[in-house]
């Protein structure tokens, strides 16, 4: 799961007023930046820990630009944490092998392994909801500034 974040408009705003204010789209890529990091901060404070696997793979691509990111763990189960599963998943081994856990201290063979359902344990929203004003805070003191320059 990915949480995509697209600051594109950020950029013809700051086209509108790169006559009045060179230093606008600078200003913006690095308040985007900002609040990408801190997005990507909170998320793992955020992240279940079982092992820290999913905390572990949490991060950030910017986009050319830096006026936009994408922001999400590579783990695969990435979503299913952040959704919750609303049924029982059934895991089988590939071609007729075992699947291996650790259960008690021993180590446990299966051909499959039938998971129940999970709620959400969302980390990715509220880091979003969390920080996004502050991109929007910072975007609107930046127009200000320049269009006060004009």
């Amino acid at each position: 799961m990915q949480v995509t974040v697209d600051a594109s408009e950020v950029h013809d705003l700051a086209s509108d007023m790169r006559r009045h204010a060179d230093q606008t789209p600078v200003l913006a890529e690095r308040a985007v930046g900002k609040v990408g990091f801190d997005m990507e901060a909170t998320a793992k404070i955020d992240a279940p820990v079982d092992t820290g696997f999913l905390e572990s793979t949490i991060g950030i691509d910017f986009d050319p630009g830096g006026l936009g990111f994408e922001l999400g763990p590579t783990a695969e189960y990435g979503a299913a944490v952040e959704l919750g599963v609303p049924h029982p998943v059934t895991i089988h081994a590939r071609g007729g092998g075992f699947l291996r856990f650790m259960v008690g201290g021993r180590i446990v063979y299966v051909r499959s392994v039938t998971l129940p359902p999970r709620a959400p344990q969302p980390y990715l929203g509220p880091a979003f909801d969390q920080h996004l004003p502050n991109l929007e805070r910072a975007l609107g003191a930046i127009g200000e500034r320049a269009v006060s320059r004009a």
